[in-house]
């Protein structure tokens, strides 16, 4: 069953979200790749955000009615598939600069070279959200992987452009920030970032195949998701602007979201569930799209224009 919520919420990630996660990572230089490389992302997202909007609208309005209609297929189809290109030229953005990364953090043993930790989350996150965009792609035009059913293909959809695509951006961002100014925190951050990295994709292979990878994976993630929201908490607070309102209303909204997954992945491994999936959907999704996500991105957005 397709409900409204989590569609409006994949709009959300295509118009706003994707797009506030691109304009940091360039700002704050998160990714290497030069300016007519950002001039192609920026015009591919462009030419390819419409379709998927469009899509995705289609969804929201004719489905199921009118699924076997040409133009509501041929619409669904092109928008489904200018999204996947969309995430793939991500990918191999990510891709170069993790590569780049690893360059310099294998150079560093022998000279004084800063090594850019900041590159490594938000790398991944531009590699992740291709996952994203598969299971997008996916979702619309109806053709799910492994025969999973409608729902469970949109949430994993959800879970690779918030939890996959702008959790490891805004770590990157936090860890270019405190890099500067809290030394102490980009350490702790530094040590979770291969966990968070590591735990976004096996919280979705457990979820398919094995409870006891989903809880593990789903305990590693959002004890990360919660140490690196308290050092957000805690980074905000020397940040005079109304960015560090955002980014400590983000980072308690991500410790909500956290507690309430906790409690659900605990109830699916002992049967005793407490939170249904359109509770979760609507509690948790809407805190991670909207308070943590989106406020968070938005914030740092005026904290880098306040700083140049």
């Amino acid at each position: 069953m397709i409900t409204p919520l989590p569609l409006m919420i994949l709009m959300l990630a295509i118009l706003l979200v994707v797009p506030l996660g691109i304009h940091v990572s360039f700002r704050a230089e998160l990714l290497t790749i030069n300016q007519r490389l950002r001039h192609i992302t920026w015009r591919l997202w462009v030419c390819c955000s419409l379709p998927a909007v469009i899509a995705t609208s289609s969804m929201l309005l004719f489905y199921p009615d009118n699924k076997e209609v040409l133009a509501y297929r041929s619409a669904c189809w092109i928008g489904g598939v200018s999204w996947f290109v969309f995430t793939l030229w991500m990918f191999v953005i990510g891709g170069t600069s993790l590569w780049h990364f690893i360059t310099t953090l294998v150079n560093d043993k022998t000279t004084e070279q800063r090594v850019p930790w900041e590159r490594l989350p938000v790398s991944g996150g531009w590699l992740l959200i291709a996952v994203g965009g598969l299971w997008f792609t996916s979702l619309i035009v109806g053709k799910s992987p492994w025969d999973y059913d409608l729902q469970f293909t949109m949430l994993t959809a959800l879970h690779f452009h918030f939890a996959g695509f702008a959790l490891p951006v805004l770590t990157g961002q936090l860890i270019h920030f405190s890099q500067k100014n809290k030394p102490a925190v980009t350490k702790v951050l530094i040590i979770t970032c291969p966990i968070l990295l590591v735990s976004i994709p096996f919280v979705g292979i457990g979820i398919a195949y094995s409870p006891i990878i989903e809880i593990v994976a789903s305990i590693s993630l959002l004890t990360c998701c919660i140490l690196m929201a308290v050092c957000q908490i805690y980074c905000a607070g020397f940040i005079k602007s109304h960015g560090g309102w955002l980014l400590s209303i983000s980072a308690t909204a991500l410790i909500a979201s956290s507690i309430m997954a906790i409690i659900y992945s605990m109830g699916e491994y002992t049967g005793n569930q407490s939170l249904s999936i359109p509770i979760m959907i609507v509690s948790h999704g809407t805190l991670n799209s909207l308070g943590f996500s989106l406020l968070g991105l938005v914030g740092w957005t005026i904290c880098q224009k306040k700083s140049k």
